[in-house]
Order: C-alpha cells, then structure tokens, then sequence
C-alpha cells in the first residue's frame, strides 16, 4: 500500500512538471486596408454598386506565422456622369513593409483587362496620419538638404588579417557638409567631435569594406592594435584605394540588390531617393550605415497603388482591385488566437455618389465563425457570410474570426489556467509534497492509534 502511494504521488508531481508555457506572442498588430481614393474629388464618377470579397482559402495566399491573410477583391461598377471624357486618378492605399508586398497579388483591372499601376511611397511616418488620407505621397523627387545627383568619393578598405586583430579607423570630415555612408564596416562606432568620426572592430580574416563621401572628400587614418582598449600596437597590412562614383546611382544598386524585379518595375527610383533623402536630413550624425539604411527603406510604411482609368461620357465600368488584408491576432483572453479584420468603408464617401454594397466574407477552416462585426452579416453557408445595402453604411467594416461560435467560459477558465502555469510548475511540487506528507503522518498517526487501542 505504502509502495502505491508513493507511486501516486510521483506520478502527480510529473503531470505538474510537464506543463510546457506558451512562448508564443499574445498580440500582433495588422493593419487596415481602405477603399480605393479618388485624387480628384470634383469628378463626376459616381459609384453605382460595390461587390467586395474577402477570401481567406485563395491558394496563392502565403503562410506567414502569426496574421491571417484574405485576399480581397473590391469590384465598384463606376459611371460616368458628366458629358466630356475624363481621366480619373485613383489609388488604392495599404501599409506594408517592402519585402513583404507580393506584387501578384497586386492588381487592378478595367473591366477583365488588367491595368498598368505604380507604387509611391508615403514619407510621413505611419503614425502622422490616416491610411485614407494623401499628404505625404510624392510624385517625383522631393525636396531635401542633400543631392545625391552628384560625384562622391568611395573609398575602399581592403584589411588583412593577422590572427585576431583590432582594427581602428578614424574619420576626419574635409566640411561640415560632409556625409559618410559606410558598406559591410567594422561594426563598432564612436563619436568624436563634429569634424571626426571613429570605426572599429576585431577582424579574424580578411575584410573589404567602403566608406561612401558625399558633398566632399575624407582623411583616413588606419591603425591595428592587439586589443579592444587600443593599448598595444599591431600593424595590420592594409591597401586603401579610391575612386569617383554617382552617390545616386551607388547607393540604389545596394538598396536594389534584393529587391523583386516585378516590385523594382512598379517603384520608379525617386521613391527610394526620397526615402534615403529624408533619412539622412533627420539624422544629427556625419556617419550612417548601409543596413540603416535599408531598415529604414523596409520598415512599416504607407504604400498607395496609383492607376489611372478613361470614362467616355455617361460610360459604366466595372473596375476590380486585388490586395491581401492581414488580421491582428489576439491571444489575451483566449487560449486560441482571435483575428480581427478592419476595412476603411468611409473613403467611399468622396466619390459623386455611392450605392448597393454587398459584402461577402469566406472564412478558413480552422477558424469559420465570426463571433464579432460592425455589420449584421447574414451567414449563408458554415464558412461563408454576406452583407448586402442599398447604400454605403456609417463607419468601418470590423469583424472577428475564431475557432469556436463564441468565447465560452471553458476558453477563458483555459486562458487563466495558462496565464498562471508558471506559478502552477513553481508551487505544484511543494504543495503536493505537503498533500504528501499531511497524508503519510495521517496515516502513520491513525496506525498508531489503532495499535494502542488493541493492546488495551
């Protein structure tokens, strides 16, 4: 019996310790997708019916591991009004890092012939304005403190190494105009004074790197040492060479050199230009560095698919924009994750009129029930729900994807028990060690007693 219940207790304290925790994130914000805008607001195009599709089992959706995807189609049967042909401006604005934009799935179409687009990009930062609104696109090249359009000078570090070696550059600026861009550098950085600047870093092989001088030249000074504090000497075989070069053109075959061809043909390369322009003008720093650069470049910003559609007069067509809206995924009260979606209805506004809406959502497998919406969304079919209205509604279309038809009490009781697991691996061994011991002396006690009472 003793054994058995030894036994018992050990296999409790096992089932305790192998709770895993969930490591992974609780929350990953998405963002919006909008109405498609027209430039122009005093065009006579009236929108007379709006058929917009989120379809969350498109095959050509890609995995990614923490939003759920759609595609979304917005097909608007537009008008023209007026009796002269006209020329309308529109775009269709989404936010999305570079490297992750997918170009096919980025379309448009007049009637069933697709269109040709381009990409500008916004310069305010994202969180200096809507997604609806235009400030910030600039078409062409922008206005800034430095031109790039000119020759600088690129110098080309080539170290060999000695074993392990320190490596020190120091930078002495020729102006105050002088601005520095560094290529594959020592990875160190020290600020000296405003004239001069420091690089350094330990080499173990051989390393090229370049320093790109725009509005002037540099004086390099090249030393090696045995150690990171710079006290003991060590000479370092070094060949430094130099040689003229357009910064412009420099520094978009870097900024260009991973990017798709098929993004690279929708992008003309005063966007980039802008972006480096606007960069370098907020930094206080002579010195940059080449990923600073393209993290800048790829960071989260506001794109907008610019397209141009011709209206003879009083003519219909139907016009159809493909994108991808990705959902904020939600784990702080759930155990499984909730996705919400939110498409920015309201631009719709700006057209000369806008009526019939018809909304339809298919939702995936593993997630098919829309618990939440800013709509009443009439479910047709397990995975497919539909919105329809004679007119554009007040507000924004919302709505929630989960696994379950709603959050139950047993989901939340799980959320707790997980949000407290780590207190339960903590505490679980000492408090049925406890249980354990209060058992065995209960026994031993009631044992005790029950020999006494049989030699009375």
């Amino acid at each position: 019996m003793k054994k058995n219940f030894l036994l018992s207790i050990l296999m409790l304290l096992l089932t305790f310790n192998s709770i895993l925790a969930n490591s992974t994130p609780t929350y990953w914000q998405a963002y919006p997708l909008s109405e498609s805008l027209v430039i122009d607001k005093t065009v006579e195009v009236a929108i007379n019916n709006e058929h917009l599709v989120f379809d969350f089992n498109d095959e050509n959706i890609p995995d990614n591991s923490f939003w759920l995807s759609a595609a979304v189609s917005a097909t608007y049967q537009m008008e023209n009004e007026s009796d002269k042909e006209v020329i309308v401006n529109m775009m269709f604005p989404f936010i999305d890092q570079l490297s992750m934009i997918d170009v096919d799935l980025l379309s448009v179409y007049d009637d069933d012939n697709e269109i040709d687009h381009t990409l500008l990009i916004n310069l305010n930062k994202l969180s200096d304005g809507s997604i609806s609104e235009l400030n910030g696109f600039v078409s062409g090249l922008n206005e800034s403190d430095i031109d790039l359009d000119q020759e600088a000078v690129l110098y080309k570090i080539e170290a060999k190494a000695n074993d392990e070696s320190y490596l020190s550059v120091d930078i002495r600026y020729q102006n105050e105009d002088v601005v520095v861009i560094g290529f594959n550098d020592l990875g160190g950085y020290q600020y000296n004074g405003d004239d001069s600047d420091r690089l350094a870093g330990w080499i173990r092989d051989d390393k090229t790197f370049y320093l790109l001088s725009i509005n002037g030249e540099i004086e390099l000074n090249i030393n090696g040492y045995t150690d990171y504090q710079m006290s003991s000497e060590k000479k370092i075989d070094h060949l430094l060479s130099t040689s003229i070069v357009n910064a412009r053109s420099y520094l978009l075959d870097y900024l260009k050199e991973d990017i798709d061809q098929g993004l690279l043909n929708k992008i003309d390369d005063d966007q980039f230009i802008n972006i480096i322009n606007d960069y370098i003008d907020e930094q206080e720093n002579r010195y940059l560095n080449d990923w600073d650069l393209k993290a800048e470049l790829d960071s989260d910003r506001l794109y907008g698919m610019h397209y141009q559609v011709t209206f003879k007069p009083k003519q219909t067509k139907k016009i159809t924009v493909n994108y991808l809206i990705n959902g904020t995924m939600d784990k702080s009260n759930t155990v499984e994750p909730i996705y919400h979606f939110t498409y920015l209805l309201s631009p719709a506004k700006n057209w000369a009129s806008f009526k019939d809406l018809t909304i339809d959502i298919y939702t995936p497998q593993d997630n098919r029930h829309i618990i939440d919406s800013s709509i009443n969304l009439k479910k047709i079919t397990n995975d497919h729900y539909q919105f329809e209205s004679p007119e554009l509604i007040d507000g924004e279309l919302e709505f929630s994807l989960y696994t379950n038809e709603d959050i139950s009490f047993i989901d939340r009781t799980a959320k707790v028990v997980e949000r407290w697991q780590y207190v339960l691996i903590f505490f679980s061994p000492i408090v049925i060690a406890m249980i354990a011991l209060w058992l065995f002396l209960t026994y031993k006690l009631k044992k005790k007693n029950k020999n006494r009472r049989r030699f009375k």
